[in-house]
C-alpha cells in the first residue's frame, strides 16, 4: 500500500514528461492497430468476395470462339471449370454529363454463369431477352442511378433504352480502370454491368460466340501448369491476352494496398515506441538517482530488492498500459475514416470495419513490452544498491578526456564551451537527443519527400510525358493517314500525332509478362519518353526501350533479347527483338519502339490505335459531340479533365501524409522537451550556482539550449542518409506494376523537414525554459544530492 501511494505521487509529480511518453506510445499503438486491422479487413473482404463469387484463376481475351468450344478447355489437366462471356464496351447517352460515359457490359446466362458471379446487392438479375441491365453499385451511385431508372446505350450509332434491374458488384472489378494505363478509377464516366446473353447477341456483332473466357484451376495446379495447353487449344481463335489472377489489374492493386498497410503497421510504430522507451529509461534512471535515500529507507524497513525493483518498474508499466489503451481506442475512429476513404475508390460490396481482438491484444502487448523493457533497464541499478550505499551520495564518475567536440571549442564563446563540455560528460543523454532528432528528421523528411514523389509520379504523365490536350481512342486499328487527314480539316487543331499502342506478351528465359508496346512517332512533340531528370529521350528505328520494372520482372539487361507475341501480328509466331535501353518509368510497365519499327514487327503499314492533338477546350467538347455516333471512335479523353481528377485524388489522400509528418515533428518536440526537463533536474544545483554567480536565467537556459542545438545539427546531418534507407524500404514495400516509387533525395523535402524540426526544438526549449524561471535557488541548494 505504501509503495502504491509513493508510485501515485511520483507519477503525478512528473505530469508533463509522463504525458509526453503516453502520447508517443499512443501514436505508435494507434498506427500499428489501425493499419494492421485495415490490412486484415481488406484481405478478409477480398477473400470473402472472391469465395462467394467464385473468382477466376485465369482470364483470356480473344477475337471470338463458338459457345460449345469453351467446354473443351475442361479437357486440359488442371482446369476445373471454364466459362465464356461476350463483352462489349458501349457509350451511354447522359444528358446531364459533360463527359463521355461508358459501360463495359458482360453477357449473363443464369444457367452457366458460376465464375466471377456478380454479387446482387439490390433488385434482380436481368431477365432473358429483355432490355434490362444490372449495374455495379459504385457506378450507379456516382451517376445517381437507382433500380427502375432507364439509360440509353449507344451501339452502332443507335440508342437502345435499358432498364436498371439491379445493382451489384463484381470480384473482377473491385478497382475499375477503363484503360490499364490509367491510374485512378473514374466511376463518373466508366462502369461495369451485365445483361442477358440473348440481349447481348443483339447488342454485339458476335453471333453465338464469346470473346472472353474465364477459368478456375484444380487444387495443386498453377496457371503456368495449364497456360501452354490453353494457348495451344485457342490458337485458332485469335487470343489477345491470357492473364493469371496475380496479374489481373484489380487483384494486383488490392494486393498492393494490403502490402502497403502491412508496411505502415510495422515501420512507423517501432520508431515511436523505441523513442518512448528511451525517454522512460532516462526518466527512471534520474528518478532512482534522486531517490537513493528513499530506496535506502525502504530496504532498511525490510523491502526486498525484487519488491523495490518492481515498484519502480511499475512507473513505466503504468505509462505503457495507459498509452496502449488510448492508442487502441483512437485506432477505431482512425480505421473507420481510412476505410471510408478507401470506399470511394474500391468497389467492394463492403469493406469490413470489424475490430480484430487479436490485433488489439498484440497492440497492447506491443506497447507495454517496450515500457516493461525500458522499466527494467532504467531501474536495474536498484538491485545493486545496499541500504548503506543508498544513504550515500553517488560519487561522480568523470575522467578528463579530450573529445572531438572539445577540439571544436575554439569556435564558441564561454556558454558554447560549457555546452560542449556537458555533451561530453553525459553521453547517454546526448545519445538519446541525437537518436531522437535523427529519427524524427529522417521520418519527416521521408514523408515530405514521399509527398513530392507521389505528386511527381502521378502528374509526370500529364506534365512531361503526354503533353497533348486530348486523345482520340479508336475501336480498333485504323489507317493512320486517313485519320490524320480527317482531323487536319479542323482548323482548331494545331498539332496532330498518331500513336500505336499494341498489347503484347513478352517472354524471356521461361518468364512471361503481358504488357504493351507503344509506337512513338518520329521526333514526337506530344508524347515523350523521359529519363530520370524528366528530359525527353529520342528513339530511333533501331532502338527498343523497356521500363526498369518490366526489365526486372523479365530479368533482362541492356543487349538481351526477348520474344514478342501479339494478336495484331500478321503471323502468329513470336518475334525476337533486342533491348537497347532500360529506362525509368514511374507509372506502368511498357516497351517503346519507333512507330515504323513497330509496324514492321506487326507486318502492317500505316496504322494507329489513337490520335493525340492540341486544341482548345471548346473544340474538344464539340469534337465529342461530332463523333457521338461514330463506329470507329471509342472515346475522346480530355487531358485537363484527367489532371483535375488526379489533383482531387491527391487532396483526398494528402492529409494522411501530413498527419504522419505532424507525428514525427511531435516526436522531435517530445524528445527535446523531456531531455530539457531531465537536464534541468539533474543539474539543478549546478544551474542554481550559476545563478548565484551572477548569470541571468536567460543565460542559464541558453547553455542548455545551445547544447541541444549542437546535437540537433549533427542529428539532422546523420538523418540524411537514414532518410535514403527509409525511402528505399517504403519503395520496396509498396511499388507495383502500376506504380514504381523512386527514391530521389529532393532538397525541398529536407528543407521543409529542417524548418519543422528547428521550430519543434525552439518551441520545446521555450516551454522548458519556464522550469528555470520557476527555480527557487535556496530550496534547490539545501536539497541533498
Amino acid at each position: 500500500m505504501i509503495l502504491h501511494k509513493k508510485l501515485k505521487r511520483d507519477l503525478l509529480g512528473k505530469k508533463d514528461s509522463n504525458l509526453a511518453v503516453i502520447i508517443l506510445i499512443c501514436i505508435g499503438v494507434m498506427i500499428y492497430s489501425s493499419f494492421d486491422m485495415l490490412g486484415k479487413n481488406l484481405r478478409f473482404s477480398q477473400q470473402d468476395f472472391y469465395q462467394s463469387c467464385n473468382f477466376a484463376d485465369g482470364f483470356v481475351e480473344l477475337e471470338n470462339i463458338p459457345y460449345k468450344k469453351v467446354n473443351t478447355l475442361m479437357q486440359i489437366d488442371g482446369v476445373q471449370a471454364a466459362e465464356g462471356h461476350t463483352i462489349v464496351t458501349t457509350r451511354i447517352n447522359f444528358s446531364r454529363s459533360r463527359d463521355d460515359v461508358y459501360l463495359k457490359i458482360f453477357s449473363y446466362d443464369e444457367g452457366i454463369n458460376h465464375i466471377n458471379q456478380f454479387l446482387l446487392q439490390k433488385g434482380s438479375f436481368p431477365k432473358d431477352g429483355k432490355h434490362e441491365i444490372l449495374l455495379d453499385s459504385k457506378f450507379a451511385r456516382f451517376n445517381h442511378l437507382e433500380v427502375g431508372d432507364t439509360i440509353n446505350i449507344i451501339k452502332n450509332g443507335e440508342e437502345t433504352v435499358f432498364t436498371v434491374c439491379g445493382l451489384g458488384a463484381s470480384p473482377e472489378f473491385i478497382y475499375v480502370l477503363k484503360d490499364p494505363r490509367d491510374i485512378l478509377p473514374n466511376y463518373d464516366t466508366y462502369g461495369v454491368g451485365i445483361t442477358s446473353l440473348n440481349t447481348m447477341e443483339k447488342l454485339s456483332d458476335l453471333n453465338s460466340q464469346y470473346n472472353n473466357i474465364v477459368f478456375t484451376l484444380k487444387p495443386g495446379y498453377t496457371f503456368s501448369n495449364v497456360s501452354n495447353s490453353i494457348e495451344s487449344m485457342l490458337k485458332h481463335y485469335g487470343v489477345h491476352s491470357m492473364v493469371p489472377r496475380k496479374n489481373q489489374i484489380s487483384h494486383s492493386i488490392v494486393d498492393g494496398e494490403v502490402d502497403e498497410a502491412v508496411a505502415m503497421s510495422t515501420f512507423i510504430p517501432i520508431l515511436f515506441l523505441f523513442i518512448s522507451a528511451m525517454i522512460q529509461i532516462m526518466m527512471l534512471e534520474r528518478l532512482v538517482q534522486s531517490q537513493r535515500t528513499q530506496i535506502g529507507i525502504l530496504k532498511a524497513f525490510g523491502y526486498t530488492n525484487k519488491q523495490i525493483h518492481l515498484h519502480y518498474m511499475e512507473f513505466s508499466i503504468v505509462l505503457g498500459i495507459i498509452g496502449s489503451l488510448l492508442g487502441i481506442l483512437l485506432s477505431l475512429p482512425m480505421l473507420s475514416s481510412i476505410v471510408d476513404m478507401y470506399d470511394n475508390y474500391f468497389n467492394f460490396p463492403y469493406i469490413s470495419k470489424d475490430l480484430d481482438i487479436k490485433t488489439m491484444v498484440i497492440s497492447f502487448f506491443f506497447g507495454t513490452c517496450f515500457s516493461v523493457l525500458a522499466g527494467y533497464i532504467g531501474t536495474k541499478k536498484v538491485l545493486l544498491l545496499s541500504p548503506l550505499e543508498a544513504f550515500k551520495s553517488e560519487e561522480p564518475n568523470y575522467t578528463q578526456k579530450k573529445t572531438l567536440l572539445d577540439k571544436l571549442s575554439f569556435l564558441f564563446h564561454t556558454f558554447g564551451k560549457m555546452s560542449l563540455r556537458n555533451i561530453s560528460r553525459n553521453r547517454k543523454r546526448s545519445l538519446f537527443i541525437f537518436l531522437g532528432i535523427t529519427l524524427s528528421y529522417a521520418l519527416s523528411s521521408s514523408i515530405f519527400i514521399m509527398t513530392e514523389i507521389r505528386d511527381d509520379v502521378i502528374m509526370e504523365k500529364y506534365n512531361y510525358s503526354e503533353v497533348y490536350d486530348a486523345k482520340i481512342h479508336f475501336q480498333s486499328v485504323v489507317k493512320k493517314s486517313s485519320a490524320i487527314q480527317e482531323l487536319q480539316k479542323k482548323s482548331e487543331i494545331t498539332q496532330i500525332e498518331p500513336l500505336l499502342e499494341v498489347p503484347v506478351s513478352i517472354s524471356h528465359n521461361n518468364i512471361s509478362k503481358d504488357s504493351s508496346i507503344i509506337g512513338v512517332p518520329d521526333k514526337s512533340q506530344l508524347y515523350h519518353i523521359l529519363d530520370e531528370k524528366q528530359n525527353a529521350i529520342p528513339i530511333t528505328k533501331d532502338e527498343v526501350f523497356i521500363s526498369e520494372r518490366l526489365a526486372q520482372t523479365l530479368q533482362v539487361h541492356d543487349g538481351d533479347s526477348v520474344f514478342i507475341k501479339s494478336y495484331l501480328m500478321k503471323e502468329p509466331e513470336k518475334k525476337k527483338v533486342s533491348i537497347s535501353k532500360i529506362i525509368k518509368q514511374n507509372v506502368g510497365t511498357n516497351m517503346y519502339m519507333h512507330q515504323d519499327t513497330l509496324e514492321e514487327l506487326l507486318q502492317q503499314h500505316d496504322i494507329a490505335t489513337s490520335l493525340i492533338f492540341r486544341s482548345n477546350n471548346e473544340f474538344i467538347n464539340q469534337l465529342r459531340s461530332d463523333y457521338d455516333e461514330s463506329l470507329t471512335v471509342s472515346n475522346i479523353v480530355h487531358s485537363d479533365t484527367m489532371k483535375k481528377k488526379m489533383l482531387d485524388f491527391l487532396q483526398t489522400f494528402g492529409f494522411m501524409t501530413y498527419i504522419f509528418a505532424g507525428f514525427s515533428i511531435l516526436m522531435c518536440f517530445i524528445v527535446i522537451y523531456n531531455s530539457y526537463i531531465i537536464n534541468i533536474n539533474e543539474r539543478s544545483r549546478e544551474l542554481s550556482s550559476l545563478l548565484i554567480l551572477g548569470m541571468s536565467r536567460k543565460e542559464v537556459s541558453q547553455i542548455i539550449s545551445l547544447e541541444q542545438q549542437i546535437i540537433a545539427v549533427f542529428g539532422m546531418l546523420c538523418g540524411i542518409p537514414l532518410t535514403k534507407l527509409f525511402l528505399t524500404y517504403v519503395s520496396l514495400a509498396i511499388s507495383s506494376d502500376m506504380f514504381t516509387i523512386p527514391t530521389p533525395m529532393n532538397v525541398s523535402g529536407f528543407l521543409w523537414s529542417s524548418v519543422c524540426v528547428i521550430l519543434a526544438v525552439l518551441l520545446a526549449q521555450k516551454i522548458g525554459k519556464k522550469k528555470i524561471d520557476e527555480f527557487i535557488i535556496v530550496e534547490v541548494l539545501k536539497e541533498r544530492e
